[in-house]
């Protein structure tokens, strides 16, 4: 079976965009709408089940791609979607969360990951958030601990697995237990010292990976403003920036943050399409800070384009409506 290895985070969408413009004669407007969703949408799971980072370091592949399973991998079909592209993949459930396949007319691909450290953590990170049931969350952890690297906490982990389970309880026991089964398993992961340990060890980008796999979570982890700070410092040097900022902030909006790292991020970047996204999904935002801040770039051009996003207009208030109008 043939294997492409990847080196290069660009390489690796040029391919997989071109497959799909090729299998699905996507015009110019369709491959640039698909290349954006597909970046943001596909490249952080990947990135984070694998290897952390891209840049290859002490030769680990990044990605092994090879002819492998039929189905089409749930990221693609989402990326998809969200491009408003008319083409229907199904999606399998029974695929291993191990392998993350994509199948298109004229080829067959799949992404074989090798769980990392990390991967336990974003397993509890999704049972604390409900993003998993109680089953699910013993699968992954039977993954990780069957991985290379989970082999390494195979104990603690078999015991954690054994208490979450209940093995060592009677039938009286579990039938007089009414603790909720939720807060009991919550309180067993969370205080488990290989979660402790390895989340404790995280770097600043894994975290930031982390958190920013999903648009909006509940339960987050407890950080000071200046590694709040640190995340977004992190996020801006790394692909995706405008995206995982986004993220960093739907996290974090109404926790008690100062957003001012964000609010000058969206207006320098002068992306009204994710300005826009800020103005409208944060509710901290403060309307004349940002106003003030867009009307010091002096950019007649970029005011004019504020103006004319209908995201954005409905969400400002009519005086900085009037305050940006008088400016072009």
């Amino acid at each position: 079976m043939d294997e492409v290895n990847y080196l290069s985070l660009s390489q690796f969408i040029d391919d997989v965009v071109g497959d799909v413009k090729n299998a699905f004669q996507l015009d110019s407007s369709q491959e640039e709408r698909f290349r954006y969703t597909f970046s943001s949408v596909a490249v952080n799971d990947i990135l984070y089940d694998n290897d952390n980072t891209y840049s290859c370091l002490d030769d680990h592949k990044l990605y092994s791609v090879s002819s492998a399973k039929k189905w089409p991998s749930f990221n693609l079909s989402l990326a998809l979607e969200w491009a408003q592209l008319p083409i229907y993949l199904p999606r399998d459930d029974a695929i291993p969360f191990t392998v993350i396949p994509i199948n298109l007319d004229i080829k067959e691909l799949s992404f074989s990951l090798t769980p990392k450290k990390n991967y336990f953590v974003k397993t509890i990170y999704k049972y604390i958030n409900k993003l998993i049931d109680k089953d699910t969350l013993i699968n992954e952890i039977n993954v990780f601990i069957n991985s290379k690297t989970g082999k390494k906490y195979i104990n603690d982990l078999n015991h954690l697995l054994e208490t979450i389970e209940n093995r060592d309880m009677n039938i009286e026991d579990l039938i007089t237990n009414n603790e909720d089964e939720y807060e009991r398993i919550f309180n067993l992961v969370t205080h488990n010292q290989t979660y402790i340990e390895i989340a404790q060890n995280m770097s600043d980008l894994e975290l930031m990976l982390l958190i920013t796999s999903y648009i909006f979570v509940p339960s987050i982890p407890k950080i000071d403003q200046d590694y709040f700070n640190d995340l977004v410092n992190v996020a801006k040097d790394y692909d995706n920036a405008l995206e995982n900022i986004w993220r960093l902030g739907m996290n974090f909006d109404g926790k008690g943050y100062n957003f001012d790292l964000l609010d000058d991020f969206f207006v320098n970047s002068k992306n009204i399409w994710y300005l826009g996204e800020y103005i409208n999904g944060i509710q901290q935002i403060n309307q004349e800070k940002i106003v003030n801040k867009i009307l010091r770039t002096k950019d007649k051009e970029f005011i004019k384009q504020v103006l004319e996003d209908e995201l954005i207009l409905y969400n400002l208030d009519k005086e900085y409506k009037i305050i940006l109008e008088s400016n072009i």
